[in-house]
């Protein structure tokens, strides 16, 4: 009880402090000070700029761990302008009284929310304090990473990019508008002056989160490719008979697990040595790492080393390192080595050039950045147009659906972070709040949602009110998708004003009391889908329309489920309700593999999951959708091929090679899948190389253990 009083209080204090309406001078700057080893970077430099500028209209602040070794020294040369961190319980009420004074917070890695639970909610609702993305490197690699809760509009107000390529990322994934994309780069590189000639071979290779979990890393692939790799290098003739000096950063917590014994003989530069050692290297090998645009920045060569662990990250569950960067972006990078041999190779091209940049090259490296020079000096004089500034709060357009998870400037409280289908209304009472359009008349609102029916909570009753005024009350004994359709009253201002719709929720459950293992004390509601103003004389037609596609089958396919961690045991005790193949249907249609991989892993129906498995299947997967969906089943991936080719058996392409599924699975007298091939091109022997790229020699045997495994006598 008292610590729901104290989360309570500090959720008010919050919101009190970011919708202050105080003098805001503050520009809050933070980066990694979560991790005591994570040394002043990135808004550091900014910071740097604007405690030196004559310009003292907006106060810069930074955050830093205490425990950092350079805290003490910017303490003592800073004061009061360095903020420290130490626990986050502790943090997170010390940070209110500057969350007052506060105009814009800039944030390199999404690191306030994570300590401030709510932050970035509370921040959204504030009409006069701005966030910013500033981002720790250039997105390019790791467009997955921008989703709906991370570094997206939902999180953020606006976010600084250094190229197009990035530009299009947080349009398409993180829903930015695009006067809220910020077009500069980072400001770390104005300090970067680069050195030449100074025979430096720098290494550097992005770090692996399944390493913690190894007992010996000397087995990992990662290791390994690492450790052979310098060793061919420093040993080669070209490099070593040169005068070539190579040296190699980690990420620390790599190289807490690796330990300096096991990287014997190798130069490892220290987190507060690389900006120098950047400067002064002739060339970069690393394997993804963002760092390449450091390098390319100084118009110096990179060459992108695999490091093929991709096993590795699917038997320790970690998705986030499974990524395949070279499979969209390959065309735009050049010196891709698949081997260590192609990648020295490559080394001593450059060497015997002098490390210069080809033509195509040079092309390939100017698309990556705006601007050349003056990073900070120009986003400096972006904050200070900031300064008094005030959000364009979002106006809804007429008579056209607007969707909760698409768009991020409808202010909320009370209502959660967007999953895929829409927001879940999480209290007693939420509300929402926009303008509405410019001389608009009568209007009708429509509210299209579903009720968590789920457990004890067989029924839900709502009332809807606007701007205060009761307007509407239903009550949901289905969890089925419907409409929620009222008129505004005629002494709403509804020219141009600010409308706000509440949502109270009469007879909801705690989370915990509808499910026993779930500690969520939120009373989860509605999931809101999306959201219409109509004008009432149009309204006739619209809803005519849109009703017959509520109710319609494309409807019902492509939302029957939420496929959110929060709400997967519930669904799958639903599904013996529904036809499966209604299920199938909606999984192909709505075309999210992370989605249906996170329903997998959350829900405890093995049924239900193997059937989003074959549903996953309906379209031909790709190499991360295959390890993906094996990872997030905890099935061997020998099993989950299994399962793929069983799918495949069923398909036109096997029946031309005799093979067909009826209950069982037969084979033809005529052709058994141990037969040698037929001639001309075979179908399915090319589908099948086409997922797995084997060699054709391996085929017969792949295909015999196939069928084995799969119980199928020949």
């Amino acid at each position: 009880m008292i610590k729901k009083i104290v989360k309570a209080s500090f959720n008010s204090s919050l919101l009190k402090a970011v919708r202050s309406r105080t003098k805001r001078d503050i520009v809050l700057f933070a980066d990694h000070f979560i991790e005591a080893q994570s040394v002043p970077q990135d808004n550091f430099y900014m910071f740097l700029y604007m405690m030196d500028s004559a310009e003292k209209e907006l106060q810069p602040y930074y955050v830093m761990n205490k425990d950092c070794s350079l805290y003490p020294e910017m303490k003592k040369k800073y004061g009061s302008h360095i903020i420290g961190y130490t626990d986050s319980r502790e943090f997170r009420f010390r940070i209110l009284k500057y969350l007052k004074r506060t105009k814009i917070v800039c944030d390199s890695y999404q690191v306030f929310n994570h300590v401030i639970p709510g932050f970035a909610m509370a921040a959204k609702s504030s009409p006069e304090m701005f966030t910013i993305f500033t981002q720790h490197g250039v997105n390019f690699f790791k467009e997955t990473f921008v989703k709906l809760r991370s570094f997206s509009s939902f999180m953020f107000d606006k976010v600084v990019v250094a190229n197009d390529y990035e530009k299009r990322i947080f349009l398409e994934r993180g829903l930015f508008r695009p006067e809220n994309i910020v077009e500069n780069g980072l400001c770390r590189w104005d300090y970067i002056h680069p050195l030449y000639s100074q025979k430096t071979i720098f290494l550097f290779f992005t770090h692996r989160r399944y390493l913690e979990k190894l007992d010996d890393v000397k087995k990992s692939v990662y290791y390994k490719t690492l450790v052979s790799f310098v060793e061919a290098l420093m040993s080669d003739p070209a490099v070593k008979n040169n005068g070539y000096k190579v040296k190699m950063a980690l990420h620390h917590s790599v190289l807490d697990k690796f330990g300096y014994d096991l990287l014997q003989n190798i130069d490892i530069v220290k987190d507060e040595d690389i900006e120098a050692v950047k400067s002064e290297a002739s060339i970069l090998i690393t394997d993804y790492s963002s760092m390449c645009f450091e390098m390319w920045y100084q118009k110096k060569p990179v060459i992108f080393l695999r490091i093929d662990d991709m096993e590795d990250c699917i038997i320790y569950n970690n998705l986030t390192d499974l990524i395949f960067p070279y499979k969209k972006v390959g065309p735009y990078l050049c010196n891709i080595a698949d081997s260590n041999d192609e990648c020295i190779k490559l080394i001593k091209n450059y060497i015997a050039t002098d490390f210069k940049l080809t033509e195509k090259e040079q092309e390939v490296r100017n698309s990556f950045f705006y601007f050349e020079n003056d990073f900070r000096e120009r986003f400096g004089r972006y904050l200070y147009s900031l300064k008094d500034a005030v959000k364009d709060w979002y106006v809804l357009p007429l008579n056209q659906e607007v969707y909760f998870n698409r768009f991020s400037d409808i202010f909320v409280d009370g209502i959660d972070f967007p999953n895929s289908v829409g927001r879940w209304t999480v209290s007693r009472r939420s509300s929402m709040t926009f303008r509405l359009p410019e001389n608009s008349g009568s209007l009708k609102v429509r509210i299209r949602c579903r009720a968590n029916i789920a457990g004890e909570q067989k029924k839900l009753s709502f009332s809807f009110y606007a701007n205060g005024q009761k307007v509407h009350s239903r009550t949901f004994d289905s969890a089925m998708e419907t409409d929620i359709i009222f008129s505004l009253p005629d002494n709403i201002p509804v020219n141009g004003g600010e409308l706000t719709l509440m949502l109270k929720n009469l007879n909801g459950h705690r989370q915990s009391s509808i499910h026993p293992n779930n500690q969520d004390d939120n009373i989860v509601g509605l999931n809101l889908i999306s959201i219409e103003i109509c004008d009432k004389k149009a309204f006739s037609a619209v809803s005519a329309e849109k009703d017959e596609n509520v109710y319609g089958t494309n409807n019902i396919y492509s939302r029957i489920f939420d496929i959110t961690s929060s709400n997967m045991t519930a669904a799958g005790k639903a599904f013996s309700s529904f036809d499966k193949k209604v299920f199938m249907y909606a999984a192909v249609n709505r075309g999210d593999t992370v989605d249906i991989s996170e329903l997998c892993r959350c829900n405890d129906n093995r049924e239900f999951m193997q059937l989003a498995c074959e549903a996953l299947l309906g379209r031909l997967p790709d190499e991360t959708m295959e390890s993906s969906l094996a990872a997030e089943m905890k099935l061997p991936c020998e099993q989950f091929q299994a399962m793929l080719i069983k799918k495949l058996m069923s398909s036109e392409e096997f029946r031309k090679r005799g093979i067909f599924v009826k209950n069982n699975i037969h084979a033809s007298r005529n052709v058994g899948a141990g037969s040698p091939p037929p001639s001309g091109n075979d179908p399915l022997r090319e589908l099948i190389k086409k997922i797995y790229k084997l060699q054709p020699v391996s085929l017969q045997n792949f295909e015999r253990r196939i069928v084995n495994s799969l119980g199928i006598k020949i």
